[in-house]
């Protein structure tokens, strides 16, 4: 049984979202933990505002600016419990994300790395709400895309986390890079429900989309050496160039993964999505790449399936 938990929040100048942050966590119905602050070199004010809490479950640290995975691996040494929930500095969890994912954890002893869905919001309300695959196998099939656990939601086993020595120093990707190497040890399940606010933001200081996504199509080449899971979330074959070109669309050449389904076209023409994928792939860049980085789907199914009562929820959780 879970009686006491480690939760681990690396930051970087990110002292104006961190009251929301740090009091989301400190606010949990499931309140027997110790939150766990590392501070990658801020040049701002981040201390001042953690020290403000004046919490004895508050343990901070200030380390020289190293980077995000060497941040995060000093942080796991510094967890005193057995199991980890993870946190991002600018990120909120609703009061119940604990307590519904330990209690999980309590009645699915097998389980050593568990998520759940989120909801993602700008400076004024929730735009997306993202509904990731729930099931280890649904998991892991998407893995080959993407990653498929929203990582600040996640409650892993520290046990884990240290057969497998934590963080790799990857510049970008370092969550997924993590689930790629787990991923034949590890059992997954993403908590069918909201637990989860993701800030949405244009002026992030680590963040290079073009060096961001080039860096995940590196991790695929290490792990996806045409050597795919071949069925997707609806039991559907895939070749290896319907896939391959999907990782050409999102993270590297538009015109590479055209010919990639080319090479498909009786079968992709009869997919509807790699029709409009292609059709999109001949837009400028810039248009190209606003309309990948709209994610219209996750934003319609935030309009059309979540009722008023529940849109009302999330947005009073941010604070303005």
């Amino acid at each position: 049984m879970i009686r006491q938990i480690s939760v681990l929040i690396t930051t970087y100048n990110c002292a104006q979202y961190l009251n929301a942050s740090i009091g989301s966590i400190l606010s949990q119905s499931f309140n027997n933990l110790e939150l766990i602050i590392i501070d990658d070199g801020s040049n701002d004010n981040t201390g001042e505002i953690v020290n403000s809490f004046n919490d004895p479950r508050v343990k901070y640290k200030l380390i020289p600016h190293q980077g995000r995975s060497k941040a995060l691996n000093i942080g796991l040494d510094m967890c005193s419990y057995d199991w980890i929930a993870l946190m991002d500095a600018d990120d909120i969890s609703l009061p119940e994300r604990l307590e519904t994912q330990i209690d999980f954890l309590n009645n699915n002893p097998d389980y050593n790395v568990i998520s759940c869905w989120y909801a993602v919001f700008n400076s004024k309300k929730v735009i997306q709400i993202l509904e990731l695959p729930v099931d280890h196998s649904e998991i892991v099939n998407g893995l080959n895309l993407h990653s498929t656990l929203c990582h600040p939601g996640c409650i892993i086993s520290k046990k884990l986390l240290n057969d497998y020595r934590g963080y790799r120093n990857e510049p970008y990707g370092v969550d997924y890079d993590l689930w790629l190497r787990i991923k034949d040890k590890a059992l997954f399940y993403n908590i069918p429900e909201i637990l989860m606010l993701l800030r949405s933001r244009k002026d992030s200081l680590h963040r290079n989309p073009c060096r961001e996504k080039n860096a995940i199509l590196l991790i695929q080449r290490q792990y996806f050496n045409n050597n795919f899971n071949r069925i997707d979330r609806n039991n559907s074959v895939k070749s290896d160039n319907d896939i391959e070109g999907w990782r050409e669309w999102f993270y590297g050449d538009k015109a590479k993964a055209r010919k990639l389904w080319f090479k498909e076209i009786n079968h992709s023409i009869f997919d509807l999505r790699i029709l409009f994928a292609t059709i999109v792939s001949f837009f400028p860049t810039k248009y190209f790449e606003y309309i990948k980085d709209m994610n219209v789907k996750a934003r319609l199914h935030y309009i059309f399936h979540l009722n008023k009562k529940r849109k009302k929820r999330l947005n009073t959780f941010i604070q303005h």
